[in-house]
Parts: C-alpha cells; sequence; structure tokens
C-alpha cells in the first residue's frame, strides 16, 4: 500500500498489528532501524516535513513469542519539483571533437526536458536520453560529436513537471592557446621595472605568464614563470637587474598547452645612478684612510726615535761606567748633550 503526499507536507505513516499476544514493531529504512516501539497492537512513524528524497519503501517488522520477525513494506511517494545534481557546467572542447555528460534528476513524477539556447531557440545536433534509476531518480544523457566554432556559448537544459521546473546551464568554451593579456604600466627605477597586465580567457586551459624586456629589439631579461589568479584579475611583477639610465621594451607572453600569445610592447627607461650618495661615501672612505696612514706613520717615527735614542743613552751609561765613576758628572753632560742629538734623528 502507497502513501502519496506532496512535498514539504507532514506525513504520518501508521499501520494496525494484528497479534495475539501484542507485538514488538521496529521501523526500518533500508539497514538503519528509525524506530521501535513495545508491545503495541498499533504503530507510527512520523516525518515533519516530507522531501523528494523521502520516497521510498520503508520496512515495518513485528515479533511475539509466537512468531518474530514479520514483516511488511510501506511505500511513501513525494510529489516534488525536479532536482538537479549540478546545475552550472562548463565543458571544454576542442574545435571538431565532441562532449558528452550526465546529471542525476530527482523528481516525481517522471519530469520533461527541453535544450534551449541562450537566444531561444532548440539546440540542434545535440542527442539526449533519459533512463529511470528509480521511481523518483532519474539520469539524463547528453552527448555531441562535433562542435563547430560558431556553436561555442551557453545552452539551457529545462526539465519540468506538474510541481515545479529546474534549469541547468551548459557553456562550452573552446580550448586554444590563451586570449593576449592587456599591458597596463610599467613603471621604471634605477635597476629594477613594475609591470602590471590584465590577464584573460585561459583558453580553457591552465595558463601561465612570463614577463620580458628587450633592448634594440634583443632580449635583456625575463621573469620567473607567474601563476594565473583569474580571468579579468590585476598581475604584476617587479622585474629586477636592469641597467640604469637603459631603454627597455616590455611585454607579457601568456601561454597554455595549447600555445602562447603576447601582449603589446611597452618602452620604459630606467633612470640614472645617483652618485650623489656614493660620492658621500667614497669621499669619507679616502679622507678616513689617508688619515689612518698619517697616524701609523707618525707611531712608526715616534717609536723609531725613541728606541734610537734608548740605545744610544744606554750605551753612553755603559761607556762612562767602565771608565770611571768620577766621571758621572762629565757623563751626565754628555747624556744631555745626546739626548739633544736625538731629537734630530
Amino acid at each position: 500500500m502507497e502513501t502519496v503526499v506532496n512535498e514539504s507536507n507532514r506525513v504520518i505513516l501508521t499501520r494496525g498489528i494484528d497479534s495475539n499476544p501484542l507485538s514488538n514493531v521496529s521501523w526500518y529504512d533500508g539497514p538503519n532501524l528509525l524506530k521501535s516501539e513495545i508491545p503495541v497492537n498499533t504503530t507510527s512513524f512520523v516525518i515533519a516535513k516530507a522531501r523528494c528524497t523521502d520516497t521510498k519503501n520503508f520496512t515495518l517488522t513485528a515479533s511475539n513469542v509466537v512468531q518474530t520477525n514479520v514483516s511488511s513494506l510501506i511505500e511513501l511517494i513525494v510529489n516534488c519539483k525536479p532536482i538537479s545534481d549540478i546545475n552550472n557546467i562548463t565543458l571544454e572542447v576542442l574545435d571538431d571533437t565532441g562532449f558528452a555528460f550526465s546529471t542525476t534528476i530527482i523528481a516525481y513524477p517522471k519530469p520533461d526536458y527541453l535544450l534551449l539556447t541562450d537566444d531561444g531557440t532548440i539546440s540542434n545536433g545535440i542527442e539526449h536520453n533519459m533512463t529511470v534509476n528509480a521511481v523518483n531518480n532519474f539520469t539524463l544523457y547528453i552527448t555531441k560529436t562535433s562542435v563547430k566554432p560558431g556553436e561555442y556559448g551557453k545552452f539551457v537544459i529545462y526539465v519540468n513537471n506538474a510541481f515545479g521546473e529546474t534549469s541547468i546551464s551548459v557553456n562550452l568554451v573552446p580550448q586554444k592557446k590563451p586570449t593576449s593579456p592587456r599591458l597596463l604600466t610599467v613603471a621604471c627605477n634605477v635597476w629594477t621595472a613594475k609591470i602590471q597586465w590584465m590577464s584573460f580567457f585561459n583558453g580553457g586551459d591552465h595558463q601561465t605568464f612570463t614577463v620580458h624586456s628587450l633592448i634594440a629589439q634583443q632580449e635583456a631579461s625575463r621573469s620567473e614563470t607567474l601563476r594565473d589568479w583569474g580571468e579579468n584579475k590585476l598581475h604584476y611583477v617587479h622585474l629586477q637587474n636592469l641597467q640604469p639610465s637603459t631603454h627597455y621594451v616590455f611585454y607579457v607572453v601568456a601561454q597554455n598547452k595549447y600555445g602562447n600569445i603576447s601582449s603589446e610592447m611597452v618602452s620604459c627607461k630606467t633612470l640614472p645612478e645617483d652618485y650623489t650618495n656614493y660620492n658621500h661615501i667614497v669621499g669619507g672612505s679616502v679622507a678616513g684612510t689617508i688619515l689612518l696612514v698619517i697616524l701609523i706613520l707618525v707611531t712608526v717615527f715616534l717609536i723609531r726615535r725613541r728606541y734610537a735614542c734608548t740605545c744610544k743613552i744606554s750605551k753612553t751609561f755603559h761607556n762612562l761606567i767602565q771608565n770611571s765613576r768620577n766621571r758621572i758628572y762629565h757623563a751626565m753632560k754628555i747624556i744631555f748633550s745626546t739626548r739633544g742629538n736625538c731629537v734630530s734623528v
């Protein structure tokens, strides 16, 4: 026996149990126990708000001392509008190749469907069919053997029954080399330049960027490979190791597995090197070096003077002591005269 309700309604499933003595009963959703009662002759299971996925067979079992596990199926059907497991699909397709995809639809009763392009015309050349998986579960298959350049774009699958409608948007995207990025600004400094650009369609495949610089039509440098931050996003890089006061031409290359494409070229001259601070540093360094050399020379001069004087004084004392104590006074005169000579050395 089936019970039919509308979506969002409250559901009470009730069954009488004819047994003597009274039975213990259990409600199951497949292997999952939902509820148990002991001992009863009437049992109920309540769903506060029915959903489309509640369309199923519940199992009721009853047992007493005379007989165990007597079961029956209670079928619940919920009328509901179609629900798709996905509502936006992007298909990346090469020219002259086809596509195929499927989507699961939950609905009761079985829905109808229609394929229309954005302008409301029937989409031709697409094969489609719907299979039944369960009373409220269906799979919709969509295929096309070949897509021509003019057939890219969007079409919509409308799925409906008496209780409502859902739509599935399908976007056919051509796979090709990326759309050329747009170079926005180039700001040159002395040794670096900041380059900014806008990204566009990646060609249906992951794209990356490199920034190049030219001097007189010869490549001077390039950036590392840069990842794509998304379509219509601002990107930038600081290009290093440039030369001061030099004219450069910059451009951006976008690439994916189908090819690469360059932006327009923009020229920029790096700034001249600022020598003001550098001269101060060099001048200070040279002056410091000269002063250090002078100090070293003066120190050496004084040390040599002192050493020479000490040697002469010591030698004089030695000779005087050897000759006579009585000549000490004379020796002192000689010492002082020697000291005067030391100053002139």
